[in-house]
């Protein structure tokens, strides 16, 4: 019997989510999920990179609707402009919400996703929410008064602002993710030749996630500068945008390397990197957790309630992984730490941290929990 007979009755999902990847990713991963397994499925989206998330949604044969209001307003001058898109973007939730009729709403984070769960709990429809940093954020803490549980990624620092039931049922990741993790000899070969490295040289993995990192990028350039030529060093850097121009400026650089503004296949970047420097964005923690690897976390300094250096804080106890504020990295200090690793590279390579905070199920389980709701 296969699992569409399994299930006593189809159900529909009505997943909003927006803002950075990090709320987008998971999002689809529990549409797909929950297509195949228990009925159709609808994301709701917003945030500037709408477009870039309505593409990749549709490649996946997921059907989404734009329902967008932006950000929470920095400044006290914007508020009202703020509030009128709110009331707007309710009314159309409202409309879009009587007519769809899903049977459960899933509620990503963020205020981009607020108007369509506050619909549906003036609707009556049942309301779940997922949190994917180690701070429950405004809008679901406030939605938590109203849902029916709110399932977190990590452990989180504020569990006093959480009104509803809560769950630590981890960070749904790509099941490619774990595919390369788990027989990454596998795919080390392949990655390599892709990116044009060496099997036996010290790789580091560079890169900003979903936001960017300008001056990222520009400290590992000046660092990478201070490195010595006998160093059997090799990267690669994502860098977001200008990987052409950075790529001119390094033609002479003897260390082997790739530069891209963008890298699909990211997993196979993680199975043969040594060392990461990166964010500490939730999406990036759950994936390096996937590989156990070690990494270098530079919060972004920007994250609503500061929440990427307190995801680092958490992620970073008991492993070989750390953080650095980066009003604090320079390209000397980066440089100590790279070849602080470097002499640790023929040891750690024998050993990973262990996944602490992810299950291979953690989305099936939080999908079963949903579905079984009456």
């Amino acid at each position: 019997m296969d699992k569409q007979n399994k299930i006593s009755k189809k159900k529909s999902i009505v997943i909003s989510c927006g803002g950075t990847g990090g709320h987008f990713l998971p999002g689809l991963i529990f549409a797909k999920e929950w297509k195949k397994s228990y009925g159709s499925a609808k994301m709701v989206l917003g945030g500037r990179n709408i477009l870039h998330f309505i593409e990749k949604a549709s490649k996946e044969g997921i059907p989404t609707v734009s329902i967008n209001q932006g950000g929470y307003p920095k400044h006290f001058l914007y508020y009202p402009f703020f509030i009128i898109k709110i009331l707007y973007t309710t009314l159309l939730s409202y409309f879009f919400l009587k007519r769809e009729k899903p049977d459960v709403v899933l509620g990503m984070g963020s205020f981009v996703s607020f108007p369509i769960c506050l619909v549906s709990i003036i609707c009556g429809i049942p309301l779940f929410l997922h949190e994917g940093n180690s701070v429950v954020g405004l809008s679901n803490r406030i939605l938590s008064k109203w849902a029916k549980k709110l399932f977190l990624s990590f452990p989180v620092v504020n569990p006093e602002d959480v009104k509803c039931q809560s769950l630590v049922a981890g960070f749904p990741i790509r099941e490619e993710f774990y595919q390369i993790a788990e027989k990454p000899e596998k795919y080390c070969q392949d990655a390599l030749k892709k990116y044009g490295l060496k099997k036996d040289f010290f790789t580091l993995f560079i890169f900003g996630g979903s936001q960017g990192a300008t001056k990222l990028n520009r400290i590992f350039l000046e660092t990478i500068q201070l490195l010595d030529v006998s160093d059997k060093i090799q990267f690669i850097l994502i860098t977001g945008k200008n990987a052409e121009k950075i790529k001119l400026t390094l033609s002479d650089l003897p260390h082997p390397h790739y530069i891209a503004n963008y890298e699909d296949e990211i997993g196979l970047c993680y199975s043969i990197a040594d060392f990461i420097i990166c964010r500490s964005g939730a999406s990036t923690l759950s994936e390096i957790d996937v590989f156990g690897k070690t990494a270098l976390f530079v919060p972004f300094p920007y994250a609503s309630e500061d929440h990427q250096t307190h995801n680092a804080r958490i992620f970073c106890e008991g492993t070989g992984s750390m953080f650095i504020q980066e009003n604090s990295l320079n390209p000397q200090k980066l440089c100590e730490q790279i070849k602080e690793r470097l002499a640790k590279f023929k040891e750690d390579r024998t050993k990973s941290d262990k996944s602490r905070f992810l299950s291979k199920n953690t989305c099936k389980i939080i999908l079963k929990e949903i579905y079984s709701i009456k």
